[in-house]
């Protein structure tokens, strides 16, 4: 199962946790990732914890961790990108015209 290699790529994931089977994890570095108690990820979610994009323009590319704290909700096709926090009970939602709250 995906959450089983989620793991042992080292993503850190709390009690109660529920991720949609389509949500994408970035296991370049996994153990980057941390998600907190009771924190539903949903469908289509991306969480990257490496990106490659400024690359040509900067000479290199960037990585960070991605923390979700607890009681958490990512909503569906939420892009996470590296160094992003959420805190506890925070709401990730971007729709697909682009507008995040």
């Amino acid at each position: 199962r995906q959450v089983s290699l989620w793991k042992r790529s080292g993503v850190r994931f709390g009690r109660g946790v529920l991720v949609m089977p389509t949500a994408f994890l970035d296991l370049t570095y996994g153990w980057m990732i941390a998600v907190g108690d009771r924190t539903r990820i949903a469908r289509e979610v991306r969480i990257f914890t490496h990106d490659a994009s400024a690359q040509r323009d900067l000479g290199h590319g960037r990585v960070g961790p991605v923390k979700i704290g607890r009681d958490g909700l990512i909503a569906e096709r939420g892009t996470i990108l590296p160094g992003v926090t959420i805190g506890a009970r925070g709401v990730w939602a971007c729709g697909w015209r682009g507008a995040c709250w």
